[in-house]
């Protein structure tokens, strides 16, 4: 219920309790002046709404914590993706977190969602995950997949990881 649904609702029972008590002055013999008695209900259940429907001062607060229910509406995580956060909210120098780990699992995230896209077809067994990935993926992203499975893999800085991350995440 609206809160204007809820006044009118308050000010019909308030006019109907006032409409009450003026008919049973004359067999009670209250003594009641009707306009007193309308202006009482209708103030009660002006009061009764304002109490109920305007909220305390101080109660809001500036900023909310986000809710980790909520989520992108175009988020849709599959496994490799949940296992790749994982991986990076646990991520700590020395506990099996390593560059080339990384990368693979992002070449093989980047691999499923083009291949789920339809932008290109499975690979073949023995075939690079990223072997026809060139057309659909910036030149820096294919360059950094492809130094997964080099002796060295690429480290990347906090920008150019949140780039790679933007570009494989609107695929």
């Amino acid at each position: 219920m609206s809160a204007w649904r809820g006044l009118v609702l308050r000010l019909g029972i308030g006019i109907a309790a006032a409409s009450l008590v003026v008919a049973l002055d004359g067999v009670v013999s209250l003594r009641v002046e009707p306009i007193q008695a309308f202006i009482a209900g209708t103030l009660a259940a002006v009061t009764s709404w304002v109490l109920t429907y305007l909220p305390p001062p101080g109660a809001t607060t500036e900023w909310e914590q986000p809710s980790w229910h909520t989520r992108s509406p175009r988020l849709q995580a599959d496994i490799r993706t949940r296992r790749l956060a994982s991986v990076l909210a646990h991520a700590q120098p020395g506990r099996a977190f390593e560059a080339r780990s990384f990368a693979r699992t992002l070449a093989l995230l980047t691999a499923r969602r083009l291949v789920t896209s339809g932008r290109i077809p499975r690979p073949a067994e023995g075939e690079g995950p990223l072997a026809s990935a060139a057309p659909h993926l910036s030149g820096a992203l294919l360059t950094y997949l492809r130094s997964a499975e080099s002796e060295r893999p690429q480290v990347l800085n906090r920008t150019t990881l949140q780039a790679h991350l933007k570009e494989i995440d609107s695929l």
